[in-house]
């Protein structure tokens, strides 16, 4: 598959589409979030802008009048434009990854599945996580009976799952974290769907991680909110 494929598929774990005129849009789905007022995505095949179909036309046609090479990186432009139409609350720049490896369980000696029995254990780690339990298992490293390490789907649909893991700080870099990610890519891969990660750009542990499961990268993008 290629990238503009797999960011359709990223996309739509958002309930966002991208529609015939290469503009966002709302798509049906188990999980919408706010639709980014541009995306700004570099690929194999090119840098694209998506402004968002709801944008007044004259603000959309100033966006999409800027080379998207030049909107990915100058944000205070795009940032002027977007004003017309509303102050710019965020700018995400991030690197996203599908995970397309095919893993074993020898990559992942000291992760365990839990579900939703185990929701008091989870809710000690983070409430975050023990919310999504509810939803899809979490993988993790148990340490003296309490879980120093988890990756949980933060999305998931019928096609693919956004991977989100975290360590406790006084168990980082000893490899856990890459391991709950390889079973969650693991777990996902079985039901044949496609594992994504993402990351800050300045995400320097996180893109390691990645890299150290043979992910994909299939993207860089600017998304302004």
């Amino acid at each position: 598959m290629n990238s503009e494929g797999l960011l359709r598929i990223h996309l739509a774990l958002e309930c966002t589409g991208i529609d015939s005129a290469g503009r966002l849009v709302r798509i049906p789905g188990p999980d919408p979030d706010d639709i980014h007022r541009l995306l700004v995505v570099q690929h194999e095949r090119g840098c694209f802008a998506y402004p968002w179909a709801d944008l007044p036309a004259g603000v959309r046609s100033r966006l999409t009048a800027v080379p998207p090479p030049i909107a990915l990186h100058d944000i205070s432009l795009v940032k002027g434009i977007l004003a017309e139409h509303g102050a710019c609350k965020e700018v995400a720049r991030w690197k996203a990854y599908a995970l397309l490896e095919t893993l074993s369980p020898g990559a992942y000696p000291d992760v365990v599945m839990l579900e939703a029995e185990s929701h008091a254990l989870v809710e000690r780690f983070d409430s975050g996580f023990s919310a999504l339990l509810e939803k899809w298992p979490v993988f993790a490293v148990l340490v003296d009976g309490q879980v120093v390490s988890a990756c949980v789907s933060a999305r998931e649909d019928h096609a693919a799952g956004e991977a989100w893991v975290q360590t406790a700080p006084d168990f980082r870099r000893r490899g856990y974290g890459r391991q709950t990610a390889a079973a969650w890519a693991h777990h996902l891969r079985q039901q044949h769907k496609i594992p994504f990660y993402s990351h800050a750009l300045d995400n320097l542990a996180s893109d390691g991680l990645a890299r150290s499961l043979a992910g994909l990268p299939y993207a860089t993008a600017a998304a302004y909110a």
